[in-house]
Formats: C-alpha cells, sequence, structure tokens
C-alpha cells in the first residue's frame, strides 16, 4: 500500500552491518536447502549460477536501499526452489530473520476483500454494476451515482487517494495510535476533487477499498475480520493471515524500519534515525486497503488459490482476471495485479514492502518481503520480482545475449 515519493540518504554504518549480516545469513539458510529432493524425485535447488544470480539480485536492492532483512521463496516447478531468510528481522536485538516471521503485507489485503465481494456476488447479494448510491453507502462520495463495484475493484473509479490528504497526514502523525472509522477515512476522500470522471482512467486508490471493506460489512451485518476468517483464511488454513484490531504484533514476526523523515515530521524533524514502526501505527488506518498480517507459508497457499480462482466459479474468476492497463508495465483486474503472466499484488506501507505473485501456466511462484519502506527504490519488492521474473525467463534477444 502507499505511493510515496521518496529519496533516502542511507547511513553508512546501518549499511554495513545490514550487508554483513544479510550476506552471512543468506549463505546459511540457502546451504540447507541445497541438492536435495522432495522424497518424489523433484530437483528442490535451482542451478547454483541462477539461483546465485537471485541472490545477488536481492541483495542488491538490500543494500542499496539500507534494508535489514528480507524472505524470499522462489519456485518453478521442473526448475528448482529458493527458500531463504536473510539480514534481520528485529535491529535492536539483533535477531536473524526467520521464514516462520509473520509480517504486515500492505496492500495484499485488497486481494481478500475483492474475493469476498466477488462471493457476494456470486451468491446475488451484490452486482458488478451496482453504484454506491444504489447500495446507500456512506459517506457519500462524488460521483456516487455513477461509481460502480466494478471500477472499485479496478481502480477506474477516479475516487482521491484519503492517505494524501493534508489533514489526514497531520492527524495520522499527531496522533499514529488513533482509532479510525472507516467513514471518517471516506470522507477525506470525499472532501477532495476525483482524479477524473468514473471509468475514465486508472489511479490506484486506496479509497476505492475502504468503501468494499464498509459494503463487505455492511451487508453481511458481520466485521470484516471475520469474514476474511469465515470466508478466506479458514477454508484455506491461513492459520497465521488475520486482519489485525490491535497495533501491537504477537508471536514470532519480522519488525518493520524507516528513516525518521520518511514518518513526514510535518515541523521538518526526524532526519536519518534508523526507527522501528513495527508498532507505532493503528491498523485502523489502513484496515481493508491494507492492514492484513501473514507469513510465507500461508502466502505460498493463498497467491495459487486466488490465482486459480479456487474460491470463485469460472465465470467470477474470469471477471477477476479482465484486466485494464495499470502501472509500471503491469495491468489490474478486480483486486489483482498481472505482470508478465504472473497473478497477484504487491504490498508497501510504512515498515514493509512486500509482493506475491504467481503464474498459472508454469506454476512458478514468487513471494518477497523487505522489512524496511519507503526506499529509493519505489515499490522495493515488487521491483525486485520483476527482476526475478527477467531472470526465470528471459525473452529470446536476452538468451541469446
Amino acid at each position: 500500500m502507499g505511493q510515496e515519493e521518496v529519496c533516502i540518504m542511507k547511513k553508512a554504518a546501518v549499511l554495513a552491518l545490514v550487508f554483513v549480516l544479510a550476506a552471512a545469513c543468506a549463505l546459511c539458510v540457502t546451504a540447507c536447502g541445497e541438492d536435495g529432493d522432495d522424497g518424489n524425485g523433484e530437483t528442490q535447488s535451482f542451478d547454483p549460477a541462477l539461483q546465485q544470480q537471485l541472490q545477488d539480485t536481492l541483495e542488491k536492492i538490500m543494500v542499496d536501499n539500507g534494508i535489514p532483512g528480507a524472505m524470499v521463496y522462489v519456485e518453478v516447478p521442473g526448475e528448482g526452489k529458493w527458500e531463504a531468510a536473510l539480514g534481520l528481522s528485529d535491529v535492536e536485538a539483533e535477531r536473524a530473520m526467520d521464514l516462520a516471521d509473520s509480517y504486515r503485507v500492505g496492500s495484499i489485503t485488497k486481494t481478500f476483500v475483492a474475493t469476498i465481494i466477488l462471493q457476494l456476488v456470486e451468491e446475488g447479494l451484490l452486482s458488478l454494476d451496482d453504484t454506491l448510491a444504489s447500495l446507500a453507502v456512506e459517506p457519500a462520495v462524488p460521483a456516487g451515482d455513477e461509481i460502480t463495484l466494478r471500477m472499485l475493484l479496478n481502480h477506474t473509479s477516479g475516487l482521491f487517494e484519503y492517505t494524501s490528504d493534508e489533514s489526514f497526514q497531520a492527524m495520522q502523525q499527531e496522533d499514529p495510535l488513533r482509532k479510525w472509522a472507516p467513514g471518517e477515512l471516506v470522507a477525506f476522500a470525499a472532501d477532495n476533487e476525483p482524479y477524473f470522471a468514473p471509468g475514465e482512467g486508472w489511479q490506484y486508490s486506496n479509497t476505492n477499498f475502504i468503501l468494499q471493506g464498509i459494503i463487505i460489512e455492511q451487508l453481511t451485518g458481520n466485521q470484516l475480520a471475520d469474514e476474511i476468517a469465515s470466508r478466506i483464511t479458514g477454508p484455506l488454513e491461513l492459520s497465521r493471515t488475520f486482519l489485525p484490531s490491535q497495533p501491537e504484533m504477537s508471536g514470532e514476526h519480522s519488525h518493520g524500519y524507516l528513516y525518521a523523515r520518511d514518518l513526514g515530521d510535518a515541523e521538518g524533524g526526524g532526519g536519518d534515525e534508523f526507527t522501528d514502526v513495527t508498532n507505532t501505527f493503528d491498523p485502523s488506518w489502513a484496515w481493508a486497503a491494507g492492514a492484513m498480517v501473514s507469513d510465507l507459508a500461508d502466502l505460498k497457499i493463498w497467491v495459487k488459490a486466488l490465482a486459480e480462482g479456487d474460491l470463485l466459479s469460472d465465470g467470477l474468476q474470469q471477471q477477476r482476471l479482465t484486466t485494464v492497463e495499470a502501472w509500471q508495465g503491469s495491468d489490474y483486474g478486480l483486486g489483482i495485479a498481472e505482470y508478465a503472466g504472473f497473478w497477484g499484488h504487491p504490498g508497501d506501507l510504512p515498515g514493509f514492502s512486500s509482493a506475491m505473485m504467481y503464474n498459472p501456466g508454469s506454476g512458478a511462484i514468487i513471494i518477497l518481503t523487505l522489512n524496511k519502506n519507503p526506499n529509493e527504490t519505489g515499490f522495493a519488492a515488487y521491483a525486485t520480482f520483476t527482476e526475478f521474473v527477467e531472470i526465470l525467463f528471459p525473452t529470446p534477444n536476452e538468451e541469446s545475449e
């Protein structure tokens, strides 16, 4: 989640520590997974040169951006698998990243919310052509009589991004543990002019998914967290995936970091202090747009189920995968992004940058999380994913060079 445009000057001491520990930890973890099989004669590791290329790519992103730690899972059936934890999960405690650590997944949350909306469509309780006005969604937004559910799902509504509102930013900075009501967040968007008329463009806006969360609760009479549990995480046995109601993370988890200046101090404070923001914000500020927590094991299951439509009819899945042109070479469907045949979603919010992507044709999975955000490399996890795709699936011209 988030659309920060940042320029970060890295602290030399932090970079040195990150580089040494990341390299050492990566060598330890990846060595444990080499030259084995899964009991069925299937190779578990990539060609060493290819795996080293993947690792070098990830470590460069980490060092260039001063990222303390990362987790990665890459699998191409018939070719290999690489799963690794690199660097530090907790800088102060010098705790190494662990593959079992949970983390904040940001806008990956949108894939869960969109799935519930589509299930409600399948159940006949909604239509993709329903407008906000026809659903009596409050608070009212500009052009609510023209904005449809489909437009919310694929970011063609034109609604203003509530996190870009200066009043919201000031209030969030003054009290980051404030409990936000979803309607309060939508009101910030409603107070601003839309980016364009409904259906006349594409602009990523978290407001679209806050509204979907409101619709889900309004229609079902249940809390969004409960609907996620009963409809998705329960049936798929995603035991560590949930929508939190409190800022504190529990159990083994990755910490998230940024530089103090990236907290947006209106008085010009902050600076180069490396700051742990794991428990700094109440999750209600992101809610249906980006507040969920998960881990690698659960996301391996979820990204495949998402892209293959395990929880939807074939017809609704086809609707989900109908895309419009979006950003950074990607297309966007109904709460799902597509890049080079991979389907899934990035997730960026303060302290964490993540991506989960699946290619139905090859069965390839790429999942990444980095525990610092924002970064000079915008959407750092997603940027790493795109580099991995180029390495794993080079074009004919690239192969011949």
